[in-house]
């Protein structure tokens, strides 16, 4: 077997298999003069396999032990893998999900459970980066599950029917503590040309369009009314980035 190299200075021969190779194929070694393990790397991993096959129990809890002392740099090795070798490691990520089948469940619920607040600030943060995308995957999941959705729906709201009398009552307290009684006729025409507006500008241009308090009537820091000039015209993803935040 010969091994090219372009730098004599560059090579090294492994204390076991006896070639040449270039330094690159050994891993490093802080304890060694030259910074590098007398065995190639190939005969390091067939080494390791050997003494696994002979030492389970021992393997194991070498394993174990160097995992506990070094989770960070674990996880970051790992995360470096994933991202390099995309096709591997969905190969990878499928098998394990058919060898071990609602085990991946049980352990994203576990996750979950423990680091509920982390995961919820994570998808809110990816939503508000991802706006377009999020609305566009929700309108097709909402399309192909349009007739489940409306029959879960249906039957929640019969099992629940104090609970959405509640929440309906309470939407509609709330729309009137902050309808000033002072408001005309003509004051009303024009809060429901705003949303004759926003139904022709949504059909017009085939996009999503909101009636949106330019005050959010409940905003976290300041809370306006409705009225006809709070009002206005914005598409669905401009409104769902303004959240419940009065945009200055």
């Amino acid at each position: 077997m010969f091994i090219y190299c372009d730098n004599v200075n560059d090579m090294k021969t492994c204390a076991r298999c006896k070639l040449p190779q270039p330094r690159d194929n050994f891993t490093n070694c802080t304890s060694r003069k030259d910074g590098k393990n007398p065995y190639c790397k190939t005969c390091t991993r067939k080494a390791s396999k050997a003494y696994t096959a002979k030492n389970p129990e021992k393997a194991k809890a070498r394993g174990a032990a160097w995992y506990a002392a070094n989770k960070e740099r674990h996880a970051e090795r790992g995360h470096k893998w994933f991202l390099d070798h995309p096709g591997k490691a969905s190969e990878y990520c499928k098998r394990w999900r058919d060898t071990h089948p609602g085990e991946n469940n049980r352990l994203s619920r576990e996750w979950y459970a423990a680091n509920r607040e982390q995961a919820l600030l994570s998808d809110k943060q990816s939503r508000e980066r991802n706006l377009e995308k999020f609305l566009i995957r929700e309108r097709e999941s909402y399309a192909k599950r349009a007739d489940r959705r409306k029959e879960t729906g249906k039957e929640w709201r019969t099992k629940n029917k104090d609970r959405v009398a509640f929440h309906a009552s309470k939407r509609r307290s709330a729309l009137a503590q902050r309808t000033p009684e002072w408001l005309t006729d003509d004051d009303f025409e024009a809060m429901a040309a705003f949303f004759n507006e926003a139904r022709r500008m949504t059909e017009a241009l085939g996009v999503l369009h909101h009636v949106d308090h330019i005050i959010p009537l409940k905003g976290k820091t300041v809370s306006g009314l409705n009225v006809p000039w709070n009002l206005q015209v914005l598409s669905a993803t401009e409104n769902l980035k303004k959240s419940n935040r009065h945009a200055a």
